[in-house]
């Protein structure tokens, strides 16, 4: 039986995760609301209508490529962690990853689920969450990098100051933090007494594994821009088969801003902030709101269909795994 104090600690868990949900039901809900109450439907409805089911069919079939890829990235980092596990493994838990994170409202999200399996597979617990972290920072920092990259692209197509300072102070804050997390065990020492000081240099110490070693770094950025690649491929085929008049150089350059807004844990699974950074993404270079708010739908739509096969592998097949033969 737990102790009464154990006993309401894990209640105060239970209800902290109850708040952080209704916060972003609500943040989802109210973004969502604002947008319909300002977007002409109808249109957004007869975009759909006239939607080619071909170019929505291959987008589909992309989205599928994007766990592969980045099975193979995680894979990379669970080895340089120490421990290896099999490919069609983490395959399976991305998959199942994908579909608490876009097709279940609930307070349980898909890293936390990921977490959990490989901690199942034979992972300590703080291997298992820096497995995950560190997976999450360098797909995050890919997409900074490539947002970087395009930056003269983007202000040639983007004149609004109040835009392109939120972009410049939204990646100033992302590579600052991403800096940061790699010195800072070196920077600040900890009272050794401290469990949060052992737990950062380990994160602090994982990510150098990972990106400090020419292999495992050249193929993890190469497999995170590869997946960034795809999602501004999915999004120009969208918007070819909606027939939203935008290439996929508009795309390269308006939509990793949109995804790094969407990042933010502002909402579920991004609805209605992605929507919101869409129509005003492409707002800047003349496309109408309902195109715009119509295409990200259809994203949204693309990637929660994604999820569905992890939803049956989380139902199916068990949990129990094995590590990755030594070579």
């Amino acid at each position: 039986m737990a102790a009464p104090d154990e006993t309401m600690m894990n209640a105060e868990r239970r209800g902290g995760k109850l708040i952080g949900f209704a916060v972003r039901f609500g943040v989802t809900v109210g973004l969502l609301w604002l947008l319909a109450a300002n977007v002409d439907l109808e249109a957004v409805g007869k975009t759909f209508a006239e939607a080619s089911p071909g170019w929505i069919v291959a987008t589909l079939v992309l989205a599928f490529t994007q766990p592969v890829l980045g099975s193979g990235r995680w894979r990379i980092v669970c080895r340089q962690l120490g421990k290896p596990l099999h490919f069609l493994m983490l395959l399976r838990f991305t998959l199942i990853g994908v579909f608490f994170n876009q097709c279940l409202p609930s307070t349980v999200g898909g890293d936390a689920v990921r977490i959990w399996l490989v901690r199942r597979a034979g992972f300590r617990l703080a291997g298992a969450v820096n497995s995950v972290l560190i997976d999450r920072l360098i797909a995050l920092a890919a997409l900074a990098l490539l947002s970087i990259t395009t930056l003269p692209a983007l202000f040639a197509r983007v004149a609004d100051p109040i835009a392109r300072n939120g972009v410049m102070i939204g990646l100033g804050a992302i590579a600052g933090g991403f800096v940061l997390i790699v010195v800072i065990d070196r920077l600040f020492t900890l009272p050794a007494r401290f469990r949060l000081s052992d737990a950062i240099a380990k994160l602090a110490g994982g990510v150098r594994d990972v990106l400090f070693k020419l292999r495992p770094a050249t193929a993890v950025i190469g497999m995170s821009l590869g997946i960034h690649l795809i999602t501004i491929t999915m999004m120009t085929a969208l918007a070819i088969g909606l027939g939203v008049p935008v290439g996929f150089l508009d795309c390269l350059v308006l939509v990793p801003p949109v995804i790094l807004a969407s990042v933010v844990p502002i909402s579920l699974a991004g609805w209605g902030v992605r929507e919101g950074a869409m129509v005003a993404a492409f707002g800047f270079i003349g496309v109408a709101a309902h195109e715009a708010l119509a295409l990200s739908v259809a994203f949204g739509l693309v990637i929660m269909l994604t999820g569905g096969p992890g939803g049956v592998l989380w139902m199916m097949a068990g949990t129990d795994a094995q590590p990755e033969p030594k070579a």
